[in-house]
C-alpha cells in the first residue's frame, strides 16, 4: 500500500511548494487494486505518483508516461489523469455513453468534451457501467 496525500488548496491553486506544505492531510492508502487497475491502461508506460482523491474506491489520479498514440516515433508523453475519465477514455465506443452524460449530442457524436465537461455524478455512472475491477 501507498500512503497518499492530499495538498491544501493553496499548493494546488497557486503551485506551493507541495514537498515542505504544512497542510498535507492523510485521505487514505490506495489500494492495491486500485494500483493493479491503473496498470491496465493500455497505453500506460509508467506512473510516478498516485494520491486518493476521497474515500471512494477508484477515485484516484496519478501522473506518468504514456506512448504517443498520435505520433508514436515520438517520445513518451508526460501526462496526469483521474482514473474514472482514463478509463472511459480508453472506451472505443463512446457514443453508448451518451444518455449518461451531460451532453448526450456531443458525446453521440463522438466528442470526447461531452464526457470530460459532465458532472462528477454522470462520469462515475459512465465509468461503473464500463470499468470491471481486475479482481472480479
Amino acid at each position: 500500500m501507498t500512503t497518499t496525500e492530499l495538498y491544501c488548496v493553496w499548493c494546488r491553486v497557486f503551485g506551493h511548494d507541495a514537498d515542505t506544505c504544512e497542510s498535507k492531510v492523510t485521505i487514505r492508502e490506495v489500494t492495491d487494486d486500485e494500483h493493479a487497475a491503473i496498470q491496465t491502461l493500455p497505453n500506460l508506460l509508467s506512473v510516478s505518483h498516485v494520491r486518493a482523491r476521497s474515500m471512494r474506491a477508484f477515485d484516484v489520479e496519478f501522473v506518468g508516461k504514456e506512448r504517443n498514440v498520435v505520433f508514436p516515433e515520438d517520445e513518451p508523453i508526460n501526462f496526469s489523469a483521474w482514473f474514472p475519465l482514463a478509463v472511459i477514455r480508453e472506451m472505443s465506443d463512446w457514443p453508448t455513453l451518451a444518455p449518461l452524460s451531460d451532453h448526450p449530442d456531443m458525446v453521440a457524436e463522438g466528442d470526447w468534451s461531452g464526457i470530460r465537461d459532465s458532472s462528477k455524478e454522470s462520469i462515475w455512472s459512465m465509468f461503473d457501467l464500463v470499468f470491471k475491477p481486475v479482481n472480479s
